[in-house]
């Protein structure tokens, strides 16, 4: 272990900053050996946060070699075995699904990352909104016809370029709102990013 550095992971939901109850995402882990001889015995525990389980089926796949631990309806995962080579990395993925059990944003940390030749390497954490990141409240104390409406956008967090042909702010909303009187006629209307 004299002269060698603990390999590093991350980890990510790769094209997603939402999910909705019930909705399946992939969780991946890259674990990166920044030494120049192989790792081997390589390892990390993954305790779900309440709201995420283990998909049903469970699916999993794994660039570096070992086995993946992750049952179907867990809250866990679990990772040994693997082998890196020298200065490369690899990649371990597994399909999670939202439970219900929590909405809202929920960070998932794993445990450290050990090998046979290191001490063990830091821990990693990602974040997911779970639930309906667009959240409409109507102010209920305004007289009809003075109603307005906020609209939230809570799961902005790591998003990437809005689409719209104007749009082009991380994490941006565009929302257009119309106004109608009582008997369906439009009174009003805007658009705003």
């Amino acid at each position: 272990m004299v002269g060698t550095t603990p390999p590093t992971i991350s980890k990510s939901f790769p094209g997603l900053v939402s999910i909705g109850a019930g909705e399946t995402a992939t969780v991946r882990f890259v674990i990166t050996n920044p030494n120049a001889i192989a790792l081997t015995g390589v390892g990390f525990g993954d305790t779900l946060p309440t709201g995420l389980v283990v998909a049903n089926p469970s699916v999993t796949t794994t660039t570096c070699g070992g086995a993946v631990a992750a049952v179907a309806g867990s809250g866990s995962i679990a990772f040994s075995g693997g082998t890196i080579a020298a200065g490369a990395s690899c990649t371990v993925t597994v399909d999670v699904s939202a439970n219900g059990a929590a909405i809202g944003l929920l960070t998932n940390t794993t445990g450290p990352v050990t090998s046979d030749q290191t001490q063990p390497g830091a821990a990693a954490s990602a974040v997911i909104f779970v639930g309906n990141p667009f959240q409409v409240s109507y102010f209920p104390n305004l007289n009809l016809g003075d109603s307005a409406i906020n609209i939230t956008n809570a799961g902005t967090l790591g998003a990437s370029l809005a689409s719209g042909t104007s749009a082009s702010t991380t994490g941006a909303l565009c929302a257009n709102v119309y106004a109608f009187s009582p008997d369906e006629q439009l009174i009003g209307c805007c658009s705003s990013q």
